[in-house]
């Protein structure tokens, strides 16, 4: 039978999208969960090898599929426009600090969309990485020279192509971010951008990152540089807004991801007298609205794309980007290269209603990589 253990769970989420558990037992044999039965289901067990969690809810490990780590989120414009200029060195202990706040919170699989310096993708292979940590990091963005993009990467100079540029230099990071859009606007409800690259750069780009074992994401809002980037491949689009009916059909037929990125906009609208351009609430608050209905129209048009799995399971190893349904934030949820895992091994997170309700605490309980 090998090593057996038990958890003995008030409440579970396991990350299948399925409803919440209550009063169960997780069986653990070498490692692996094997089962979550309800408690009656084993009356025999051996107290001595059960862990009594019954006041807490625990869960999969949560992922945070796009976020960049060198910016501080705060509100004082002093930080906010030192971080657009400063230099790794400097900007570490805030990396280092972001990891640590995610780890305390639950959030062990982290996908960062690139900044200026390449300073995340430097970051997780440094000593100071966290352990329990998974990064994913871009490294520096590509954007057209004299475009969006240039806070969280490197220009293409004009008379040069995408693909010349990506070339050039090393391979960088885990996965290649283009900025294929501008930023959505604060005060002009749905302004969009013209695409910066052409649907045949895209296209050259992607061939070339696959053949170095990379997958592309690319920003994107408004129908034409969503439509440009699904066409030639990209592997997932991040923001997304206003791209329409037809793309996110076109994204379903594609197996092309989506990251919605919704909090992003509902922040803006928390802190209107923080933005740095000019903002309308009310625009926001559409905005916000708006891709909100992208998302359902998305489960209506791709029912296919939320399917209800397999019942007992938690995530498996392997990770792509949040799917269009955003079913479970813990299913499929990282981009990687077609040889690399997402975690080994995976924890499991405490809740306790006992726990500090504002700093949102939690726990780790077992390392377990996945059900056998």
């Amino acid at each position: 039978m090998g090593n057996v253990s038990y958890i003995k769970a008030g409440r579970v989420i396991d990350g299948t999208g399925g409803p919440v558990l209550d009063n169960v037992l997780v069986k653990i044999v070498n490692g692996k969960f094997e089962s979550i039965l309800p408690v009656e289901a084993h009356p025999e067990v051996d107290p001595a090898l059960v862990t009594d969690l019954s006041h807490c809810t625990i869960l999969p490990p949560l992922v945070d599929s796009h976020l960049h780590l060198f910016m501080s989120a705060t509100t004082d414009s002093k930080v906010r426009d030192r971080q657009l200029v400063a230099d790794c060195d400097e900007l570490n202990p805030a990396i280092r600090r972001h990891l640590h706040d995610l780890f305390s919170h639950g959030i062990l699989g982290v996908r960062d969309g690139g900044d200026r310096g390449g300073c995340a993708a430097l970051f997780r292979d440094s000593p100071e990485m966290h352990p329990q940590v998974t990064l994913k990091a871009a490294g520096r963005a590509y954007h057209r020279e004299g475009r969006y993009g240039g806070l969280i990467g490197r220009p293409v100079p004009d008379g040069k192509s995408l693909v010349e540029v990506y070339l050039e230099g090393e391979q960088e990071g885990d996965v290649v971010k283009i900025v294929n859009s501008g930023l959505n606007s604060l005060d002009v409800y749905a302004k969009c951008t013209e695409p910066q690259f052409t649907e045949e750069e895209l296209r050259e780009l992607v061939e070339a990152a696959e053949k170095r074992g990379q997958k592309v994401m690319v920003h994107a809002n408004g129908e034409e540089p969503v439509r440009r980037a699904v066409a030639a491949g990209c592997h997932s689009i991040e923001h997304g807004n206003f791209m329409g009916e037809e793309n996110i059909k076109l994204m379903a037929e594609s197996n092309c991801y989506w990251v919605p990125t919704v909090f992003t906009m509902k922040a803006f609208g928390l802190n209107i007298e923080s933005t740095r351009t000019k903002a309308d609430a009310t625009v926001i608050q559409k905005t916000l609205e708006h891709q909100m209905a992208q998302l359902r129209m998305a489960r209506e048009l791709c029912p296919e794309a939320t399917p209800d799995p397999p019942r007992p399971r938690l995530p498996p190893r392997d990770f792509n980007v949040l799917k269009i349904s955003l079913r479970s934030i813990s299913e499929r949820v990282m981009p990687t290269s077609s040889t690399t895992s997402f975690v080994s091994l995976f924890p499991l997170i405490i809740v306790s209603p006992l726990m500090n309700r504002s700093r949102n605490k939690v726990a780790q309980i077992a390392w377990c990589n996945s059900f056998g």
